[in-house]
């Protein structure tokens, strides 16, 4: 319904625990690729192992970025 309202995409608020894959393969499914996808799980993803293991299970669809997936004292540096 968004994109039939002219949205160009959405954002989804998440925990790792919801059924993302599913969701981002349904809004893929019915708004095609072009749709952009947003997850937000508003610092709640628990650990780097698990955001990344979520973002390569959802590579090839069109999700933008993760918009804060972890607490700011998780050590993003340890990482980059």
């Amino acid at each position: 319904e968004a994109k039939t309202l002219g949205f160009g995409g959405i954002k989804i608020k998440c925990v790792l625990e919801d059924p993302n894959v599913e969701r981002v393969q349904a809004i893929y499914a019915a708004c095609g690729p072009d749709f952009r996808i947003t997850l937000d799980p508003n610092q709640r993803f628990h650990t780097i192992d698990a955001t990344v293991e979520l973002a390569k299970a959802l590579e090839g669809y069109p999700v933008e970025l993760f918009e804060d997936p972890l607490p700011k004292a998780d050590g993003f540096a340890d990482y980059a």
